[in-house]
Order: structure tokens, then C-alpha cells, then sequence
């Protein structure tokens, strides 16, 4: 019987720890990897150069299309533009300019939250910005 006991107890330790270490979706600092999927407000060169995507906008919606998805309230004052896209520090305009963008030519596209992007950028950025840095 005490050796039951203590085979039921290592099961349920060893059950236990996989368990902490598997992957999840959510955790303390918000998503988690699962199965080698990254998240986060960054995509890296790396991860550009095996999404084998030809554009900027094709990379987004392949590696985070939650980049995409509007957040935040519109404007009252001033037209809501929707997230607006930088490339190396110069405003290019919405979504759409991110088409002309070859993979090739990037190095890190990087998402910013409405408030951030107000902050260094101001007002009219209420849905957030994708910054995208060159090579």
C-alpha cells in the first residue's frame, strides 16, 4: 500500500511540473508562445526571412495579423485615419502603404499602442502605428 502511495505521488509531481512547463496561451505577462509561434509587438528579421512573404503586409498578417485589428476609440475632432505606418521614423500613411514595403528591405516591423504611438508621435493615432525599421 505505502508503494502505491508513493508511485501516486511521483505521478502526480511529474503530472504536475509538465504541466508548469508546458507553453499557454495566456500567462503573467500576457501570450505566450505556443508550438514555435512568437508573439509580441515585435517581428524580427528572422522571422521575416522564413514567413516567405514578399511585402510588408503579407508578413503581418501571416506572423501577427492582430497588428491589423483596430483598438481603441475613434476620434470625435479629427478623421480617424486607423493605425498609421512609419518607416524609419517617416509617416507613410495607413495599412495599405505597407504593400509597397519589400520583406527584403526590412529589418524589424514593430507595433505600437494608440497611446504610445500619441505619446511620441500625437494626436491621430488612435487605433496605434506599425513602425517599421529598413536595412
Amino acid at each position: 500500500m505505502r508503494r502505491l502511495h508513493g508511485c501516486a505521488a511521483a505521478f502526480v509531481w511529474a503530472f504536475g511540473a509538465g504541466c508548469a512547463s508546458s507553453p499557454s496561451s495566456t500567462g503573467a505577462n500576457g501570450p505566450t508562445p505556443v508550438a514555435g509561434r512568437r508573439t509580441g509587438p515585435v517581428i524580427t528579421q528572422e522571422e521575416l526571412e522564413g514567413s516567405m512573404a514578399t511585402n510588408a503586409l503579407e508578413a503581418i498578417q501571416r506572423l501577427r495579423p492582430n497588428f491589423l485589428s483596430t483598438r481603441g476609440p475613434g476620434t470625435i475632432n479629427a478623421v480617424d485615419e486607423g493605425i498609421i505606418v512609419y518607416a524609419n521614423g517617416i509617416r507613410l500613411g495607413g495599412i495599405d502603404t505597407l504593400r509597397d514595403l519589400p520583406v527584403l528591405d526590412i529589418k524589424e516591423i514593430r507595433y505600437m499602442s494608440a497611446a504610445d504611438a500619441t505619446q511620441r508621435f500625437g494626436t491621430g493615432h488612435s487605433h496605434g502605428a506599425i513602425l517599421i525599421t529598413r536595412k
